[in-house]
């Protein structure tokens, strides 16, 4: 997939290439790169007064220091971001060679699906938002002189030009701006606030900017008489646009894509989803009521009938008949006209969508009844607003995804009562209810005000999380430590012969010295060498040959000097100091006999706190032995006494099942189970344990499970947690915008089972 697109991007590169740009469109260019090159320039020259100001009126320090790295980051990529916004410019006026050209990135892709389902983090939807809101302010001040424009344009070069690839439109703009600020690492409230001087600053010079261009493209020539064209087809709706090229390409309409607005036009009012779909979700043969316009409810009428039900919707139980057999049951009792074609499918699709959510049985049942009170809420705006199916930036589907998305959070037993974001839920849905009305502003205010308080309560979590996160990390490498110093000593000494001092030396002095070397091997890897290599040294010499005084000396020297770096007891290391000395000089007669003054040698005294019985198991008895720290010993097993906690084995019921392996499929599912992932733990009983994956510590591959509140629940590695998806008793939810997700499938199933017939 990645070498089909680098390939499709040089494609589009050299038609591009190709294209000798007319000297109107050049001079167009030029002018408009001036005046957006002008005017971002003045963003950054407000950029510090802007956020001086917000330091001095931060609430705490944090808040204060992540203003001020903000502007220095802003300042550092200055230069780079001027440049790559000019360039962007450059390039959308460059791709109208392009006959295939149709507009920015993000926009063609929601084109091409019909859903246009697209799954965005919370910080890329506020800033989502704050571009739209620019684009739908400059498209309303402007529309007339955005279509004079686009008309212009669109007669002299080859690709067709709308409102969404117009190089000087607000999609074009805030898109090369947005592209151009990917790089910008700075937090979205920071984000926000330049934004909101970009607004200020770039945004409103288009106006003049769209002016310009008309009477730049009218002095070279192009469509010189549009305006009085224009004039008189306001006089006289009925005339047709001939010749100018006007017919060319569909008006400018605010807030629509070019897609939807295509598709509202081919279907008298309601999306191009639905026209599609029309054909699989129609009434069947004997629905009792006729089709034609003149027989069927007014759209006004349902609304107002989708209203009155509403308190009985919410309040009743979940009928088998759902939102379709109401409306239907209540059309038949008033004995008037029934659904036509087209919002009998509107209704048919909300109904089998939410049919299809409720059945997943993902959210908790507080969170389920209050998601069953938007049902006719939601219908009701998308009777009243078409574009509701075609737009993945509408903001009720981001309401209703966003709601999803948090509500799958809560166990069963959620009090929805006693938490604000079920609170905030639970007064969304008496709003939308209350209101029979609800504009597209009313709509994205709700939306902002839930992502605030969740966006609040979801730093909390994360907060809690990544302590978690440290904390588990931190074991983790203790543990990894305790295993490399382990197999490095067995490596080395297990199956061997060796003197007890060397054994007592190991096992509770430098083994030590090695843990901290492993700890530290990320910022200085020449101790572990270091550390092994003394090791080394002192094993070597217990083949009983002579030794140098200076090679012992060194030697000496070096261990007491590691030893003396991590704060190992004096006195215990003098005594072992002493007796080291005196073994390396044993050899010098081969009947030479301890020193009566060494005297026994004593194991460490002290035991691991908070350790497992089972982990520390007993106190090494092969170096309790008076007056005979040079005998040597057969070693079975080293054990280490090192700080920390060494970690319990996995559970024995999962022995057997962990030695056969998780087949493939539970492999698959594993790899896809990433940081934020919800899933549920099954037990015997069959009641469930809600978590989400906080993160995984890797190597060796531990997930971490957490609550909605940040508190760690659980901690698999990576076989037991394959092997718990293989036996079900670990399910992975689908989590991430359940709306738009089960709306995909249910469009799938529909037009898989009718084809099938």
């Amino acid at each position: 997939m990645m070498n089909e697109r680098l390939k499709l991007v040089e494609a589009e590169k050299m038609k591009a290439r190709g294209f000798e740009m007319p000297e109107s469109l050049r001079q167009l260019r030029d002018h408009a790169k001036v005046v957006l090159d002008q005017r971002l320039a003045e963003v950054f020259d407000h950029v510090d007064d802007t956020f001086f100001d917000l330091a001095d009126r931060a609430a705490s320090n944090g808040e204060q220091a992540t203003y001020f790295d903000a502007m220095r980051l802003i300042r550092l990529q200055r230069k780079s971001i001027e440049h790559k916004f000019s360039q962007a410019i450059d390039n959308s006026f460059q791709r109208l060679g392009n006959r295939g050209y149709r507009g920015a990135s993000t926009r063609a892709s929601a084109a091409e699906s019909p859903a246009g389902l697209t799954l965005v983090e919370n910080e890329d939807l506020e800033e989502m938002i704050a571009m739209d809101s620019m684009v739908s302010k400059v498209a309303k001040r402007h529309k007339y002189d955005l279509k004079l424009l686009v008309m212009r344009i669109n007669s002299i070069v080859p690709s067709e030009v709308t409102a969404i690839n117009n190089p000087l439109g607000p999609d074009i703009i805030c898109e090369s701006l947005r592209q151009t600020l990917l790089e910008l690492e700075i937090d979205i409230r920071s984000k926000l606030v330049l934004l909101k001087l970009i607004d200020r600053h770039v945004m409103d010079a288009v106006g003049t900017l769209l002016v310009d261009g008309n009477r730049l493209l009218r002095k070279f020539g192009v469509l010189p008489d549009l305006e009085k064209q224009q004039a008189k087809k306001a006089i006289n709706p009925n005339q047709s646009a001939q010749g100018s090229g006007a017919a060319k390409k569909p008006d400018y309409q605010e807030g629509n894509s070019a897609f939807a607005k295509h598709g509202a036009e081919r279907s008298g009012g309601h999306s191009q989803l639905i026209s599609q779909l029309q054909e699989f979700l129609g009434q069947p043969d004997n629905y009792a009521y006729a089709s034609a316009p003149n027989a069927s409810i007014s759209q006004d009428q349902l609304v107002s009938l989708v209203s009155g039900l509403q308190r009985e919707w919410g309040e009743s139980s979940h009928s088998e008949g759902g939102l379709l057999g109401l409306i239907e049951g209540r059309l038949q009792q008033q004995g008037g006209p029934g659904l036509g074609r087209q919002d009998y499918s509107v209704v048919s699709l909300l109904d089998q969508l939410f049919s299809r959510m409720h059945s997943e049985n993902h959210i908790s049942g507080g969170f389920s009844r209050e998601l069953r009170k938007l049902e006719l809420p939601l219908l009701r705006i998308v009777l009243q607003d078409p574009s509701f199916f075609d737009k993945e930036k509408h903001p009720a589907r981001r309401l209703i995804n966003e709601i999803t998305q948090v509500a799958i959070g809560f166990p069963e037993d959620a009090d929805i009562n006693t938490d604000p974001v079920g609170r905030a839920i639970s007064e969304i849905a008496q709003k939308l209810s209350a209101e029979e009305t609800m504009g597209t502003e009313d709509l994205k205010q709700l939306l902002l005000d839930f992502i605030q308080l969740t966006e609040k309560e979801r730093r909390k979590a994360l907060m809690m999380e990544q302590r978690v996160i440290e904390k588990a990390a931190a074991s983790e490498k203790v543990n990894q430590a305790h295993q490399l110093v382990d197999k490095t000593l067995n490596e080395r000494m297990q199956g061997k012969s060796f003197p007890r001092l060397l054994v007592h030396f190991a096992e509770k002095a430098w083994c030590r010295v090695m843990f901290m070397a492993c700890l530290r091997t990320e910022s200085s890897p020449e101790q572990w060498e270091t550390a092994v290599g003394i090791l080394d040294r002192v094993l070597a010499h217990a083949d009983g040959g002579e030794v140098s005084d200076d090679d012992v000396k060194s030697l000496l020297a070096a261990i007491q000097e590691h030893l003396e770096d991590i704060a190992y007891e004096s006195y215990d290391l003098g005594r072992l100091i002493i007796r080291l000395e005196e073994y390396f000089y044993r050899n010098k007669s081969e009947n030479d006999k301890p020193d009566e003054g060494v005297g026994q040698i004593e194991p460490v005294a002290e035991e691991l706190t908070g350790q497992p019985e089972e982990v520390a198991g007993p106190k090494v008895q092969t170096i309790v032995v008076a007056n005979k720290p040079h005998e040597t010993v057969v070693i079975r097993k080293i054990k280490t006494d090192m700080p920390g906690q060494r970690k319990l084995e996995e559970d024995a019921a999962t022995e057997g099942d962990e030695a056969a392996g998780p087949d493939e499929a539970s492999l698959k599912a594993l790899n896809s189970l990433c940081r934020g992932a919800w899933v549920d733990f099954l037990d015997e009983t069959s009641s469930n344990k809600r978590c989400k994956v906080a993160g995984v510590i890797s190597p060796p591959g531990i997930y971490i499970f957490v609550n909605r509140q940040g508190t760690k629940v659980a901690e698999m590695n990576r076989n037991r947690t394959a092997i718990s998806i293989q036996n079900k008793n670990l399910v992975v939810l689908d989590n991430s915008h359940l709306f738009d997700n089960t709306l995909e499938r249910v469009i799938k199933d529909i037009r898989t089972s009718r084809q099938a017939h």
